[in-house]
């Protein structure tokens, strides 16, 4: 509506910001296939868990979530987790509510939504439950000094990559 009113103003902020907002989900995926390479695990041959499906934290609307394309990406891994604690299903796939069930023996954990359920979770609660300990963080839920130290692959948007 904002643009549509304003074309006499020649705007261009308005659908630059959709258009990142939009390719987020590529980024996250990208995200995930530089941090599975770093673990020295085959994405194919991993067991992923998506956290968090729904559009808001800690809602149950999945209209426009940002989770849907990268659930649809991630079919061809070994085994694919969606974990939700307020959806039973999105994009064909029912989710799970357990949260240690999502992430026990998962290769990679990537968070979609800051769901209050997942901060409560620590870098060492991570590293004993996961299988290869990586995590691909959408939200900023996790400090990425705290994954380091843990022994935990971390990747975040807008994070920086400690060694």
């Amino acid at each position: 509506m904002l643009v549509q009113s304003g074309k006499a103003a020649n705007p261009c902020l308005i659908p630059i910001a959709r258009a990142v907002n939009d390719s987020m989900p590529y980024h996250m995926l990208d995200l995930v296939s530089e941090a599975s390479k770093a673990a020295g695990r085959a994405l194919d041959q991993s067991v992923v868990a998506v956290m968090g499906a729904s559009f808001l934290q800690d809602s149950g609307d999945p209209r426009n979530s940002p989770s849907v394309p990268v659930i649809e990406s991630l079919r061809r891994v070994k085994q694919l987790r969606v974990h939700d604690p307020h959806l039973d299903e999105i994009a064909g796939i029912k989710t799970t509510k357990d949260v240690r069930k999502a992430l026990s023996g998962a290769d990679i954990a990537v968070f979609m939504v800051a769901h209050k359920e997942y901060q409560r979770l620590t870098a060492s609660t991570l590293k004993r439950l996961m299988r290869s300990a990586v995590v691909v963080d959408g939200r900023n839920i996790f400090s990425p000094e705290k994954m380091h130290k843990a022994g935990v692959v971390y990747r975040g948007i807008g994070k920086r990559i400690i060694r």
